[in-house]
């Protein structure tokens, strides 16, 4: 596929976007062999140049053990990078994980305040983890 060989050369030129849609395609199997592995290799790529998006997906590859060992303590630290640059979807994650003691010691406070910066931007399975409370988030 075209698109995916424009993917592959921006990403081997060290385009961390490129990278990380890259990984996606892998990840799901997008004009090429679904392949958790390289899936992960692509993530990581984009993860180490500060791409929240690619940090956060490596982080659910650790969370969940795919492609990667499982491992939930890094995952909250990676997701704890994406979060903190204000990626919503890493918010959830890193809230996710504080709320339910995934990875980390329970903390709902904090947990919480996670999932309401991600609910703040629209993310709605923030919103719902949140219940009727996170319309007045905003």
């Amino acid at each position: 596929d075209a698109a995916v060989a424009r993917w592959r050369e921006r990403a081997a030129q060290g385009h961390a976007d490129a990278q990380f849609f890259l990984g996606r395609c892998y990840c799901f199997g997008i004009s090429c062999a679904k392949d958790d592995v390289c899936a992960c290799r692509w993530f990581r790529r984009s993860a180490e140049q500060g791409c929240a998006a690619g940090q956060n997906n490596l982080a659910l590859r650790f969370e969940q053990g795919e492609g990667v060992r499982e491992d939930k303590e890094e995952a909250v630290r990676i997701y704890r990078l994406s979060a903190e640059q204000g990626f919503a979807f890493g918010q959830y994650n890193l809230g996710r994980c504080l709320m339910y003691g995934i990875g980390v010691k329970h903390d709902l406070v904090e947990g919480k305040r996670w999932v309401s910066l991600s609910a703040e931007q629209g993310y709605s399975n923030a919103q719902q983890l949140l219940g009727p409370s996170a319309k007045d988030t905003r």
